[in-house]
């Protein structure tokens, strides 16, 4: 094949490669090319892979427009996956199997947090119609936590599970290597290459050149590095952060742990999880937003992690064999809310900024985007087209509350205990003018998400973070929020 494409597709994580899968489905003469960097860190292969919806719920996702708009598209992945997996099984004779079934937990080792978001997922699951059952916490298979830790509550999800996200990945990999139409180039992208406001094509990090007038960039974490390349465009795009993580996959000497077994969204953070895979099991994960990617464990959070679950889900864990250690990069974007479509460069689309929910969102995001490259949809029904202002969802004083919740849900996991002359309601006033603080250095006058106020406290260099932050968001022009409850 020449270096001249239809498409290129930079990324090889689950959403390049689906978004290929859809477009041959479509259209089996298309030229692609997928430029796989291989990222180590990336966010795919690092996951638990749940095809969780509602699990995610918190008591802020309907709040705005937006935000019933990004549940939306996991609601009808959910309803996609299982004619998304006979599709990729036709062509696979190692089927892709997606067990299905999910135990929430609501239990007193966290914060308050935890009960309005386990609340929030019962509303919206009675809201929508979709089955589910209160179970006894003692009829859970594999569950055993100590008793300080015992749930109170839990509910099972028949509808939401998991996939082993290597498998999939490597059976798309094999689907697409065997189309003459599809080339892989194991290699990375440098930078895109453009003239008079259109897409020429993209340099690789070995100086090699490919050609087409559509490129799409899949890069998850890596791809602000790129974005920052292109100054018509890099201040007009909610700058790219990435939610390092950390997981691991152990052995017990036996378990019974059928489902997913998990808590609700606490501490910024997707909850403590654990996931069957292939005999051993997957827990996960840490979340902490940073604005470059990490390729290294921290021994503070990986040991919060195995406490956690050891004391949360199942005491026997503190003699299971640790088969593996995880490092992942998620793609969130400054306001959390993802990067769809092309910008004003004719031919660049961006599908990025999907944070925890790119694998999950696949088979909806990989149609859309492809019906959207071959000029079958238009953007008028996106909220999330990149070039676009900061999306406002909260005020200051509410983000101040939101992120005092997650502080104490995860100081508590932590195994905080607040001395009897500091109550609960003296530490928030200090927190309240620290953040306060915070939202008047970046000289803002509404509110960021726990996450991104915590990548303040996290990152190495506090200043730095603040500095990058303020020069970003002042050169992003600002959409107001609408709330509709």
């Amino acid at each position: 094949m020449s270096n001249k494409y239809d498409i290129i597709i930079a990324g090889d994580g689950i959403l390049g490669y689906s978004t290929a899968f859809a477009l041959l489905q479509k259209d089996p003469m298309l030229k692609i090319a997928i430029v796989a960097s291989q990222h180590k860190n990336a966010a795919t292969l690092a996951s638990g892979a749940m095809l969780n919806c509602f699990s995610e719920l918190t008591e802020t996702s309907f709040l705005t427009n937006t935000a019933q708009s990004k549940f939306q598209m996991a609601f009808e992945a959910l309803k996609k996956w299982p004619a998304w997996l006979d599709k990729i099984n036709e062509y696979s004779p190692k089927k892709v199997l997606s067990p299905r079934g999910t135990y929430i937990l609501l239990n007193s080792k966290s914060g308050s947090l935890d009960t309005s978001n386990f609340y929030a997922i019962i509303k919206a699951l009675k809201t929508y119609n979709e089955p589910y059952q209160e179970v006894s916490p003692k009829e859970i298979p594999g569950i055993n936590p100590l008793d300080s830790c015992r749930p109170l509550q839990s509910l099972y999800l028949p509808n939401e599970g998991y996939i082993n996200p290597s498998f999939l990945l490597a059976t798309l990999q094999q689907i697409l290597c065997s189309s003459c139409n599809v080339k892989i180039v194991y290699d990375s992208v440098e930078k895109i290459n453009y003239s008079d406001g259109i897409v020429r094509g993209v340099t690789l990090a070995s100086g090699k050149q490919l050609s087409s007038g559509k490129v799409i960039l899949a890069t998850g974490a890596f791809t602000q590095k790129l974005i920052n390349k292109i100054p018509e465009i890099k201040d007009q795009i909610p700058m790219s952060l990435s939610g390092a993580g950390f997981a691991l996959t152990i052995k017990p000497k036996q378990h019974s742990i059928q489902h997913i077994i998990r808590t609700p969204n606490r501490a910024g953070a997707c909850g403590l999880h654990v996931v069957p895979r292939e005999g051993d099991l997957y827990v996960g994960a840490t979340n902490n937003v940073y604005l470059n990617p990490k390729t290294k464990l921290s021994a503070g959070l990986t040991q919060f992690l195995i406490k956690c679950a050891i004391e949360q889900i199942n005491q026997d864990f503190y003699s299971a064999e640790i088969k593996d250690f995880i490092v992942g990069n998620r793609p969130v974007t400054i306001d959390t809310f993802p990067l769809l479509g092309e910008v004003s460069i004719e031919g660049l689309f961006l599908l990025a900024g999907t944070y925890r929910d790119g694998l999950h969102l696949s088979p909806y995001l990989s149609e859309y985007m492809a019906n959207l490259i071959l000029g079958t949809k238009k953007e008028n029904d996106n909220p999330f087209t990149p070039e676009r202002s900061f999306i406002q969802t909260k005020n200051i004083p509410d983000a101040i509350d939101e992120f005092i919740l997650h502080y104490f849900a995860g100081s508590y996991e932590h195994g905080m205990v607040l001395p009897a002359f500091l109550s609960e309601k003296n530490f928030c006033t200090l927190l309240r003018q620290k953040i306060q603080t915070l939202h008047d250095e970046l000289e803002i006058d509404f509110g960021l998400s726990p996450d991104i106020i915590l990548m303040t406290l996290f990152e190495e260099n506090e200043q730095k973070a603040k500095r990058t932050l303020k020069k970003h968001l002042a050169g992003l022009r600002l959409q107001k929020f609408k709330n509709v409850a």
